[in-house]
Formats: structure tokens, C-alpha cells, sequence
């Protein structure tokens, strides 16, 4: 998957005319386009033919970006432009009309349990959505695939913001239907949604619809033929950037950076970061020999004390006997 970053870069080469970046986003952008194709055409070469129109206008119109970072909502009104074309048919009878609903206004739908974790739940809940009328259908897709607003399908598709409301309305309406029949058939647990659910139930079945990957080679050459040589690169770049850039002779060459002498001037770094780290230790091994210093005198005084203590007291009782026996002598003579 391309990061944020790494999509901005191909698009900006892309501007520039490079194939490599164009057949970088082709892939990358293959999947959103052809499940919509495939969803709202249902004849597979028609989801062919819209894929292929929608990347060629895509190639032929993208230096006309002027953000790279709003790749993707250029992207999908592309999309929908291009199916609008294809089905103008289909809408034109619808255009500018006010469509009422069948249903009250909606705000939960009801899923098989787990639908949203649960592949082959998820299946049966896309396959109720493809069952849809085609009015229907285009109103889901665009807004829960292609993640465009009510004000921007209505621009795009010329039906009114009620009709496009309106008919979302009958989608979620027809999608609470099929799946109370699916409880009543199997006896399954449904649980509740809100309307925004469905974006992430669609989004999770893009694989499951992309074809071989030599049907993918092939919609590709068919681009590339249809991409004029021309319009690959711009002009002004190919003056700044020339395909074939002249030997750089010895003297024009850059010169490198010496990387052997840069390594004196990093040992230092380290051999100081070395130093740092003993210092602490040396540190506490001193703290360690002064208290373990301090403690041999405490033992050695109290061991001092200790002696002296019992020196006195050994004074203390030979002067006590002395006196005894003096006493004891003189009340012998008296």
C-alpha cells in the first residue's frame, strides 16, 4: 500500500510525464475504479471500457491538478463523471425531477450480524445492494464509495439533492428488506447500523471483484496506446531533464565527500561517549570505598570501646576486692 507521501511523489512525476509513475498509480487506483465499473455496469466489458476511459482522462488531465493531496476526491468526481456518461441514458429521465421516497427517513439499516467482520455475511449484504435499481445504486456508490456529497453527485449526475436523498432512502429501505427475508429463510441475528456502515462493508469487497492479472496488463497497453507519446512528458521538462544527459567528463564530475578521513574526526564522538560512560562508574566505585571506609572505623570504634569498657570494669572489681580485703584485715585485728 502507498503512504500519503509516496503517493504525492508519483502523482507530481506523473505531472512530469514519467510511464513509470503513471503505471504505478494505474495499479494503485485500479481497484476503486474497477469495482465501481463492475458494480454499476454488470456486463464486464462495459466495466472494461469505463475503467480504460476513466485512467486516460485521468493521464490526460492531471497536470491540471494543483494539489497533489486531493489525488483521491479528484479521482472519484472523475469516476463519476465518467459512469454519468456512460449511463446518461439511464439518468436522463430522472434529471432535474423530484423523486420521492417509499420509505420514512432511515437512519439505521439492518445487517446480518457481524456483516462487517464476517466475509460471507458481507457478501450477502453486497449482494443486496447490487440488486438495487440502477437509480438506487449509483446514489450508494457514489456516496459510500466514492465518498461524494450530496451537493457534488448532484452536480455531477443532474438529479436533485431530494431525488439523490430520496433515493438513498429507498436503498436503505430495500437493504432492511432483504435482510428481515434473510432472517425469516435462515434464522439470523440482525444487528444495526448506521447508514455510513455500508462504506466500510463496500470498501472491504474491492478484491473480491478485481480480475486476473492479465486482464489488468491488458485495460494498461490499451491505455498506454490511447496516451499520446506526447503528452507522457512535457516539453519544459524534457528541456530540463533530458533523456539521454551528456557523459559527465572527469572534471565536471562531483567531487565525492572522502569518506575515510570523515571517520577520525567521528571516532573522537565516540570515544568520548566511551569516556562519559565510565566516569559514573569510577564515581561510585569511590562513594563504595568511602563508606565501606567509614564503616570499618565504626567497627573499629565500637570494638575500642567495647575493650575499654571491659578494662574498666576489671579495674573496677580488683579495687572493689582490695578494699574488701582490707577491711576484712582490719576487723580481724580489732
Amino acid at each position: 500500500m502507498q503512504s500519503d507521501q509516496q503517493l504525492v511523489e508519483l502523482i507530481e512525476l506523473a505531472k512530469q510525464g514519467s510511464a513509470a509513475a503513471r503505471e504505478s498509480l494505474y495499479y494503485a487506483s485500479f481497484k476503486t475504479v474497477y469495482f465501481i465499473a463492475t458494480c454499476l455496469m454488470h456486463a464486464q466489458e462495459s466495466a472494461n471500457s469505463l475503467t480504460r476511459d476513466v485512467f486516460i482522462t485521468m493521464f490526460q488531465q492531471i497536470r491540471k491538478l494543483a494539489d497533489a493531496e486531493a489525488f483521491d476526491n479528484w479521482l472519484n468526481a472523475l469516476i463519476a463523471r465518467t459512469c454519468v456518461s456512460y449511463l446518461k441514458d439511464t439518468l436522463s429521465p430522472y434529471s432535474e425531477q423530484e423523486i420521492e421516497s417509499e420509505y420514512e427517513p432511515i437512519d439505521e439499516i439492518f445487517l446480518p450480524a457481524n456483516a462487517l467482520y464476517d466475509p460471507v455475511r458481507r457478501v450477502y449484504t453486497v449482494k443486496s445492494i447490487l440488486e438495487l435499481p440502477i437509480l438506487e445504486r449509483i446514489c450508494v456508490f457514489f456516496s459510500h464509495v466514492l465518498l461524494l456529497g450530496t451537493k457534488q453527485m448532484q452536480s455531477i449526475s443532474t438529479l436533485t439533492v431530494n431525488t439523490i436523498n430520496n433515493k438513498l432512502n429507498d436503498a436503505y429501505g430495500a437493504i432492511n428488506l432483504a435482510a428481515i427475508d434473510l432472517q425469516d429463510q435462515e434464522n439470523l441475528e440482525l444487528e444495526s447500523v448506521v447508514p455510513v456502515g455500508l462504506s466500510t462493508i463496500l470498501l472491504q469487497e474491492h478484491e473480491s471483484f478485481l480480475p486476473d492479472a492479465a486482464q489488468i496488463s491488458i485495460i494498461w497497453e490499451q491505455i498506454c496506446k490511447e496516451v499520446a507519446p506526447a503528452e507522457t512528458k512535457p516539453a519544459s521538462v524534457a528541456q530540463e531533464q533530458p533523456a539521454d544527459p551528456p557523459a559527465t567528463t572527469a572534471a565536471e564530475a562531483p567531487i565525492p565527500e572522502p569518506a575515510p578521513q570523515q571517520l577520525p574526526a567521528a571516532q573522537p564522538i565516540y570515544a568520548q561517549q566511551a569516556v562519559f560512560a565510565q566516569e559514573p562508574k569510577k564515581e561510585n566505585h569511590l562513594w563504595l570505598i568511602i563508606v565501606m571506609l567509614i564503616v570499618l572505623l565504626l567497627i573499629i570504634g565500637v570494638i575500642i570501646y567495647i575493650i575499654v569498657t571491659i578494662n574498666a570494669v576489671s579495674k573496677a572489681t580488683d579495687f572493689g576486692g582490695a578494699i574488701t580485703a582490707v577491711v576484712q584485715s582490719i576487723a580481724h585485728k580489732y
